[in-house]
């Protein structure tokens, strides 16, 4: 993939600038790079943020469409952003404009999550805080079909959709309240102890390299786990067996010049030897997450793949 050479040169520059050399994030930094905009409507779409957990101080950012809709009542995304578990909020402003994209285009209602991050908080906090934010949805979301939920997120956040999705499966609090009738997980944030052809390969990838997944996995998950933990690995010995698990169908995506591809695509080759109905892209080219770049030209194909999958999903519920 060709990006453009001021891209390049911003992704070096904050390389430099943020991750150290044992691959940990200079999280002082990060947050002073890190370009927060408020809640505000623009572009046909309303934001307002909210407090859904006074006692963790967890939040979410609540998407609308401005016009109203045709009568019927619109369906629910909850987007979870990306970065390592340790990074950026859903008010950075790439975690906006993807909240407002879902919002607008299909006309939904998309509660964005400001999980906890580590190092402070470790797993599962992050999986609490996004399980939560369906529960809240559940109690106080006053619009919204939440027959019709789906569940969105890119690199730590497409790791965290597969497992909310796990843990709503068997939540009591949802059953029969909430349903959701399809994952989308962009680039997920998968590990293991092997160390793959991938992960060798793009060692020095512009995005993320195994260094720096190393260092989350190591701040995120218990202390003494390794990365075969059912966190990062969910089809290591221990983790919970997805047979018995009722999943709905899953976008899945991954780019050849990813690091972590190799483990993104036996996730999916797992998900359809279980039984799980799963669409698959590879994006010959991509880098990890390459969809927040919008000068692409991979990104609008990967954004039109994706509509094909969420119409789908969302007239199949209707």
């Amino acid at each position: 993939m060709e990006l453009p050479w001021q891209r390049r040169l911003t992704l070096k520059v904050r390389n430099w600038l943020v991750v150290r050399s044992d691959g940990s994030s200079n999280l002082r930094m990060a947050s002073l790079l890190d370009r927060l905009v408020p809640a505000q409507t623009k572009q046909g779409v309303a934001a307002q943020d909210v407090v859904i957990d006074d006692n963790t101080g967890v939040w979410v950012r609540v998407f609308r469409p401005v016009e109203e809709g045709s009568g019927q009542q619109r369906p629910v995304m909850f987007y979870f952003h990306g970065g390592g578990f340790c990074m950026f909020s859903a008010n950075s402003q790439f975690a906006d404009c993807f909240g407002r994209y879902l919002s607008r285009t299909y006309g939904a209602i998309v509660v964005s999550v400001d999980y906890r991050k580590t190092p402070k908080h470790r797993y599962p906090a992050a999986y609490e805080d996004c399980e939560a934010a369906l529960r809240w949805a559940v109690g106080k979301l006053q619009v919204g079909d939440l027959s019709r939920c789906v569940l969105v997120g890119e690199s730590a956040g497409g790791n965290i959709v597969h497992h909310v999705a796990c843990r709503a499966a068997f939540d009591p609090a949802l059953e029969g309240r909430l349903k959701v009738v399809g994952n989308v997980a962009l680039f997920p944030f998968f590990g293991g102890e092997e160390r793959t052809e991938g992960e060798i390969e793009l060692s020095n990838a512009p995005m993320l390299n195994y260094i720096m997944a190393d260092r989350a996995w190591y701040d995120f998950l218990p202390a003494g786990a390794n990365r075969d933990h059912p966190a990062a690995n969910v089809l290591a010995p221990g983790a919970p067996d997805l047979r018995s698990i009722p999943l709905g169908p899953f976008f899945v995506c991954a780019g050849d010049r990813d690091c972590l591809k190799d483990y993104q695509v036996r996730y999916a080759e797992a998900l359809r030897e279980l039984g799980k109905e799963v669409q698959f892209k590879m994006y010959k080219g991509g880098i990890h997450c390459f969809h927040v770049f919008p000068e692409i030209k991979l990104t609008a194909q990967l954004l039109s793949d994706l509509q094909g999958f969420v119409r789908s999903r969302l007239s199949h519920e209707s």
